[in-house]
């Protein structure tokens, strides 16, 4: 009687846990805004100056929750490769509704060809940041170092509409064992309208996908912003 009652109980728990454990793999989704505003200038023959600053908005793009102003300088090593090196503030909004302050620096290489009506760009950038500097103790340590790779593919319909598609694989190499490694993946379709002067109207529709975490996460983006670049 013991043995046949464990017999029908048994598939029951088998069943619970690997429910529960599905369950828990599940994905948090969120759907946000990312407003940015871009300017590159020159300052010489070899070098240029450049400001962005970019604010995001979550939770069903009903609250504000990030926002960064970046500063860098970018040196123009031939006329399709560049090096560019940034300083980035960032406010980022905690769970508390408090904001955490992080210095973040970005080196990045970047990449462009052209063929005909389409042009290739790949992004190579290192980054790692100081969060809550001097108020906490990780403020005292360099994280979240990451490598990032950004490939774009972009194809010229008029003089003036570029519609695109990107891909940026992210690559954490701090953390402990477990932390580190592949752990986010961003596609982007968008579209670039050039209005005048090398200024550009962008907006785009972005799936994010966090992985190897403890709670995986999905982001949704429709982005829009304003840029000047001489790097087209």
């Amino acid at each position: 009687m013991e043995n046949k009652y464990y017999k029908h109980i048994y598939p029951f728990i088998f069943y619970f846990f690997l429910f529960k454990i599905g369950e828990a793999q599940q994905p948090f989704r969120d759907f946000q805004i990312w407003q940015n505003f871009e300017i590159e200038y020159n300052i010489n023959k070899r070098f240029l100056g450049h400001i962005q600053e970019q604010a995001r908005f979550s939770e069903n793009s009903t609250r504000f929750y990030y926002y960064y102003v970046d500063l860098g300088i970018i040196y123009k090593i031939t006329k399709n490769i560049r090096i560019n090196a940034d300083y980035i503030f960032i406010q980022k909004r905690r769970l508390n509704d408090t904001y955490s302050s992080r210095h973040q620096y970005n080196f990045h290489l970047n990449f462009r060809k052209k063929w005909y009506r389409t042009t290739i760009l790949n992004r190579f950038l290192t980054e790692g940041q100081y969060s809550d500097f001097l108020t906490s103790s990780q403020g005292k340590r360099l994280s979240d170092i990451y490598l990032r790779n950004k490939l774009s593919i972009r194809y010229k319909i008029n003089s003036n509409l570029i519609p695109y598609i990107s891909n940026e694989i992210y690559y954490k190499l701090d953390g402990g064992n477990f932390e580190r490694g592949f752990n986010r993946n961003r596609i982007s379709l968008g579209f670039l309208y050039k209005l005048e002067n090398n200024w550009l109207f962008q907006t785009f529709y972005m799936f994010e996908h966090n992985f190897n975490i403890a709670k995986p996460i999905q982001n949704f983006a429709l982005g829009f912003g304003i840029s000047k670049s001489f790097f087209q």
